[in-house]
């Protein structure tokens, strides 16, 4: 268990926490697994609003909010695993202002039960699926832990006011 920290600019730093091995590789390869995320995220604007769907341990929502002095990200990650890790960056790195957690995931549908199933119980474990029985490429997919949750929809958390429309969306299915 260590913290790694990630230089962001001359003045800016990100800390992360990192209980295992996964959750290692994903800090130590921020810059080089998605070389064109971090290049689109340093295009936004300041006062934007940005969506990181499927957050995992927060490596872009943290990276965002960092990196743009007015911002408002909402991070989604229903994974409980992941969860942790992501709230625990949230707060040793203060940004417990600048980025919304929502421990849900995101449907077509609006307020409704499901089952989420895991593919492991590692922090920073991803390839998770919710509502299906098969993964990102269509394959039976057999989970080691599941526990239903409260999906809801895009359209209705904007519809009803409860969160504002995004100006950036990254979907990590």
């Amino acid at each position: 268990i260590f913290k790694k920290r990630i230089k962001v600019n001359q003045k800016q730093f990100i800390d992360f926490f990192c209980p295992n091995k996964i959750t290692a590789t994903r800090v130590n390869s921020i810059f080089s697994k998605e070389p064109e995320t971090i290049e689109w995220i340093k295009s936004f604007e300041n006062n934007s609003i940005f969506w990181d769907i499927g957050a995992n341990i927060g490596i872009y929502s943290l990276y965002a909010a960092t990196k743009f002095k007015k911002i408002k990200v909402v991070s989604f990650e229903p994974s409980f695993n992941n969860l942790a890790i992501l709230c625990h960056n949230i707060s040793i790195n203060n940004l417990s202002e600048k980025i919304i957690v929502n421990q849900f995931p995101l449907s077509d549908k609006k307020n409704f039960y499901s089952m989420m199933n895991e593919s492991s119980f590692m922090e920073g474990g991803a390839l998770h699926s919710f509502g299906l029985n098969y993964n990102f490429e269509g394959k039976n997919f057999k989970s080691i832990n599941r526990y239903k949750i409260l999906g809801n929809s895009m359209n209705n958390l904007i519809e009803n006011q409860i969160l504002e429309v995004p100006n950036y969306i990254k979907i990590d299915v």
